[in-house]
C-alpha cells in the first residue's frame, strides 16, 4: 500500500481512466481527505470524458453553465460528493460493459422494462438513481435476473 496521499481530483479523475486504478479509493478514503471538494479543473477533465448532459445534470445545473464552473477554484462539497459517486458510477458501468464505449452508450439511452420504459442515463442524474442503476449493474455481473 502507498503512503502517498490522492486528492479527490485524483481519485476522480482515475476512474475515468482505463486500467488506471488507485490503489486506496475506498469510501472511508474520500471522507477523511484534508481536502474534500474538487477544482473546476477537474469537472472540466470529467466533462470531457463523460456526456456533458449527464454531469450538469448530476449536479443540478444546465449544460449552458456547466463551463462557468471549470474556473474556480473548489466546487462546492455537495457539487464534489455528487461529481465522485457520478463517476464511480460510471467507472462500474465501464467494468460491466467492458470499456465498450458503443455498448454502454446503447444501453444507456435504451428504455429498459426493469426501468419502467425510462433510460439508464436518465438515473445518472441524481444519487437514488445512481443507487438503482448500481443494483441493476450487480444483476448483470452475476445473471441475476429475479
Amino acid at each position: 500500500m502507498t503512503t502517498t496521499a490522492l486528492s479527490l481530483d485524483e481519485i476522480v479523475i482515475s476512474r475515468l481512466e482505463p486500467g488506471i486504478k488507485p490503489e486506496s479509493t475506498t469510501a472511508l478514503h474520500e471522507a477523511i481527505l484534508q481536502e474534500q471538494r474538487l477544482t473546476g479543473r477537474a469537472l472540466k477533465l470529467v466533462a470531457k470524458r463523460l456526456p456533458r448532459q449527464i454531469v450538469a445534470g448530476a449536479i443540478g445545473i444546465n449544460t449552458s453553465n456547466l463551463s462557468k464552473l471549470y474556473y474556480r477554484k473548489r466546487l462546492s462539497r455537495v457539487q464534489s460528493e455528487r461529481i465522485s459517486d457520478l463517476t464511480a458510477t460510471w467507472s462500474e458501468l465501464n467494468d460491466v460493459f467492458m470499456h465498450d464505449d458503443n455498448a454502454l452508450n446503447e444501453w444507456l439511452h435504451s428504455k429498459l422494462p426493469a426501468l419502467s420504459g425510462r433510460p439508464p442515463a436518465k438515473l445518472l442524474e441524481t444519487i437514488v438513481g445512481r443507487k438503482a442503476l448500481r443494483e441493476i449493474l450487480n444483476r448483470l455481473r452475476y445473471a441475476d435476473f429475479s
